[in-house]
């Protein structure tokens, strides 16, 4: 998070702050909260700690919309849910990096 200075305006910073989680959510749609959900430093971000977050079963199941619509296999479908799952406890192959965007 950004850090005051001496001399900054606290009113101004609150009112920026404000309009921009306001604007932020307005464009926030069910797949820009998968692609956070999807990006390496960020996922817990998407499902545990934002205001607007989502629960796990919600991004399974948006990323299960875009694979029928692709007309993925029921096989690719299972395998992207077991993929999703083992990327959300970041086990094999999706070891490493921060679990938590905010860390």
């Amino acid at each position: 998070m950004l850090q005051l200075e001496d001399g900054d305006d606290m009113e101004l910073s609150a009112h920026a702050k404000s309009v921009f989680n306001c604007r932020f959510h307005s464009i926030n749609t069910k797949y820009h909260t998968l692609t956070l959900f999807l990006h390496p430093m960020c996922h817990k971000l998407a499902v545990t700690q934002a205001v607007s977050s989502c629960p796990f079963e919600f991004m399974v199941k948006v990323a299960l919309e875009i694979a029928l619509q692709w007309k993925w296999s029921k096989a690719k479908a299972n395998t992207l849910v077991m993929d999703l799952k083992a990327y959300n406890l970041c086990h094999t192959p999706f070891a490493g990096g921060q679990a938590d965007g905010l860390a």
